[in-house]
């Protein structure tokens, strides 16, 4: 029986963590996508999303290193590039190239979401 409560400690210590963890994989992608989105929208309505960008840049600066625990360093490099490619193309007015960074980048965040998920695979 003394063995059984700290082995109930550690299981749920490592369980609170895992959805811990869990929950701001989400929230950072989440709150990315969001900001995303805005930029979107404000490049379609003729408007300078220079702003936006760099709220952008700068929040995926301060969760970088949080996300770099949890997510493959690959797709965070994939995300910076596309997030620095958004930034340089905002100074272009007509540039279709920015649709595609942000295409790239909901696409890339859906991976992560993806691949941090929860089931039976990731268990195996």
């Amino acid at each position: 029986m003394n063995r059984l409560i700290p082995a109930a400690l550690i299981i749920t210590i490592v369980f609170a963590l895992h959805f811990g963890s869990q929950r701001y994989i989400e929230r950072a992608c989440a709150t990315t996508i969001h900001l995303a989105e805005q930029c979107e929208e404000e490049w379609l309505a003729g408007k300078d999303c220079n702003k936006t960008v760099s709220e952008l840049k700068a929040y995926w600066n301060k969760i970088e290193y949080g996300l770099s625990f949890f997510v493959n360093h690959d797709k965070l490099s994939s995300v910076e590039l596309e997030i620095k490619g958004l930034s340089e193309m905002t100074d272009q007015a007509e540039d279709p190239l920015i649709t595609e960074h942000i295409r790239n980048l909901y696409s890339l965040l859906g991976q992560i979401r993806d691949d941090t998920a929860v089931n039976f695979k990731g268990i195996v």
